[in-house]
């Protein structure tokens, strides 16, 4: 079971010092992962978290991207080596449409759906901030990439 409860959610709705977080590799899975976005909606202190390497899936991965599109502190996110599939991919679509601050975005080997490349592509247009975006090791076939604005990668 996660080790993020609602102590820690709380902590860091009331923290404003903490601007990096590491949780990279602690089996975190979907019920903290939906702890965690509940409790960082409104922190803007918190510029980087690292949660790479956890068992974040479905559930997890659209909380976290609900809490991406509406966080205005974000400034880096690594998702990398989580599973996102399609409903966890469509909330970080939406989330890059609508936020202004995130600057890099690490979805490596999250198992991203290749049919939704297009989609992410016209995210892309409409976001002005993200700079850094890795998808490496997804299942996108060459011709999907080919909408995807490489200058951001």
């Amino acid at each position: 079971s996660s080790g993020i409860n609602a102590e820690y959610g709380e902590m860091l709705q009331q923290n404003y010092t903490l601007s990096s977080l590491n949780l990279c590799n602690n089996h975190i899975s979907c019920v903290g992962a939906k702890a965690l976005a509940s409790a960082l909606v409104g922190n803007d202190t918190l510029s980087e978290v690292d949660l790479s390497s956890n068992r974040i899936s479905r559930r997890g991965s659209e909380s976290l991207g609900k809490m991406v599109a509406v966080n205005s502190g974000l400034l880096s996110l690594n998702l990398r080596s989580n599973g996102l599939d399609t409903a966890g991919a469509n909330s970080f679509i939406k989330a890059i449409k609508q936020n202004g601050t995130l600057l890099n975005l690490d979805i490596t080997n999250t198992r991203f759906p290749g049919k939704l490349s297009k989609e992410l592509a016209k995210a892309l247009t409409v976001n002005e901030t993200l700079k850094i975006l890795r998808l490496g090791r997804n299942p996108f076939k060459e011709e999907e990439l080919e909408s995807v604005d490489m200058n951001i990668c």
